[in-house]
Order: structure tokens, then sequence, then C-alpha cells
């Protein structure tokens, strides 16, 4: 054991860095990414050398074609949702959603059935640009606390990207491993069953996600 863990010990130190930087302040979560890639290959290059730069450049290469797939929907839905807000669609889908019931449970559950099928299908980037605007009118009208609502969509969204048939966090992740997707859907069952239960909870009880935030007097 103790030999197994000096091997592994220089690997072992990534998520001391990565969460030690992120807790610390000493980075965002979108640069811990750029720490994480170049600790990354710096172990894989220097410490283990188990990269060469020709694997280095194929593996930049499967990088640059997969974020290229993603940038380019995020692009589109960016465009979708300043297009939808300048010709008023949004306003009239929002009011639409309105009109079906009164009751803000009822809106609340066709909100959630909408992201849900929405996180099915498309990237969540994708999903916050395009129903964002359309929710907040709603969030307005029926007083819902707006962080409340971010954690509720982002639960939902979580758990859409897990769900085929597209599931596109299920489908990044099985491509890295390369095994096939639907290999995969037995053994992510209980997780997304785990998820739509905390997903129940924090609809019911908004405490749950807003004690945090009112501790620290951020609300």
């Amino acid at each position: 054991m103790w030999q197994a863990f000096r091997e592994a010990f220089w690997g072992l130190l990534a998520p001391i860095i990565i969460l030690g930087g992120l807790y610390g302040g000493l980075f965002t979560p979108t640069e811990a990414v750029v720490v994480a890639v170049f600790y990354s290959s710096f172990l894989g290059l220097v410490i283990y050398r188990t990269l060469d730069f020709k694997t280095m450049y194929n593996i930049l290469v499967e990088a640059f074609e997969t974020s290229a797939i993603v940038m380019l929907i995020v692009a589109f839905a960016g465009l979708f949702s300043w297009a939808g807000a300048t010709v008023g669609i949004l306003d009239t889908f929002a009011h639409l959603l309105m009109g079906i019931s009164d009751n803000e449970w009822m809106v609340l559950l066709l909100i959630n059935l909408l992201i849900f099928i929405a996180g099915m299908l498309i990237d969540a980037v994708s999903i916050f640009y395009i129903f964002l605007p359309i929710f907040m009118p709603i969030i307005s009208h029926f007083g819902w606390n707006p962080i409340w609502f971010g954690v509720v969509m982002t639960l939902n969204l979580a758990i859409g990207q897990f769900t085929p048939p597209v599931a596109v966090n299920l489908f990044i992740t099985t491509q890295l491993a390369r095994i096939r997707l639907e290999k995969t859907f037995a053994t992510t069952l209980p997780m997304v069953l785990a998820m739509t239960a905390a997903l129940l909870l924090v609809v019911l009880f908004p405490a749950l996600s807003l004690a945090v935030p009112r501790t620290f007097h951020l609300i």
C-alpha cells in the first residue's frame, strides 16, 4: 500500500490543488480547468512519462473537436436568445406559460418538465441562454427567489444531461472512457433517481438551497 501511495502521490495532489485553489480564492472554476489541464500534462510528460508529444497532439485535436461542437451550440443559442428578446417572442412565450394556470405549483411543474426535456436534448449552457430570459418574468410574477430557482434549474439540468436519448454529459464521459453509451444506462439510473430526490427536496423546501447564502448575508 505504501508503494502504491508513493506512485500515486502526484496524482492525488491534483484534487487538493484544484479544490484548494477554488476554496482559497486563488482561481475561478473556469481557471481551475486550465490549472487541471496543465498539471495533468506536467504529470504525464515529466513525472509519470506516460505521454509523449504525439499523444498530446492527438489529445488536443480531440479536445478541439469536442469543444467546437459545444461552442457552436452555445453561440447559436446566445443568438437565439438575443433575437427572441429583441422581437418579443420570449415575453410572449412566458405569458403563454403563465396563462395555462394561475397555480404557481402547476407552472413550476410545467417549467421543470420543460427544462428536463430540453436537458435530455441539448447542453446546459445553451438551455440557460434560451430559457432564462423566458423564465425571469415568471420568477418575478410569482415572487420566487432567483437563487432558489437557479439551484432548481441546475439540478434539473444535471438530471437531463445524463438521461437519454442524447445525454450530453453521458455522451462525453463515455467518449472519454471509450465505452458504448447504452452500457451505462443501468448504472446511471440509481444516480438519476438520487438527483431527482434531491431536486424534489429543494423544490419543496427552498431553505435547503438558501441556508448558506442567508448565513453569509448574501441575500
